[in-house]
């Protein structure tokens, strides 16, 4: 499958998920952590796991919930400016802006607590759904994706039931 191919079918894949009142984010860091894919991975799941536990409580580990998201890592130039980016759909029992204090908060308790440190560039965007129901930033996040860099879609922490 060559890569034009590759992406579109995972671009058309994901837009099969109603992405309205959904949240983009893009996170960067200090080179020292960029540089490492396994810290900027671990920062990854600390941050959606936070969240969960925030949203679903005692039921995001017991029953396995989940805010529906898809999320990638991003190599940047020689893969030595790893980054995050992904959309995390509001859940239902969230207004919008009380869901994302909570995204802010919980990036925050991980890089000024355990982590201390602050990301370059912290960006979390309301997503806006085009004419034809389909959002652009799903295109964004899968800019890098083709056969020979699959691993830049994140299997460990995407959620899509």
């Amino acid at each position: 499958m060559n890569a034009v191919a590759y992406r579109s079918e995972w671009v058309d894949w994901v837009n099969t998920y109603d992405w309205s009142d959904s949240y983009a984010f893009t996170f960067t860091f200090p080179q020292e952590i960029a540089e490492n894919r396994a810290l900027v991975m671990r920062l990854m799941k600390l941050f959606l796991n936070r969240l969960d536990v925030a949203v679903y409580r005692h039921a995001a580990r017991r029953n396995n919930r989940r805010c529906r998201r898809v999320t990638v890592i991003e190599g940047g130039s020689y893969a030595m400016n790893n980054h995050m980016h992904g959309v995390v759909k509001t859940p239902e029992k969230f207004s919008k802006p009380m869901f994302l204090m909570m995204m802010r908060l919980n990036w925050k308790i991980i890089t000024q607590g355990e982590y201390q440190t602050e990301p370059y560039r912290y960006q979390i965007d309301e997503i806006r759904i085009e004419d034809d129901g389909k959002t652009g930033w799903v295109s964004y996040l899968s800019k890098t994706l083709h056969p020979q860099n699959a691993d830049a879609f994140c299997i460990e922490t995407t959620w899509l039931k």
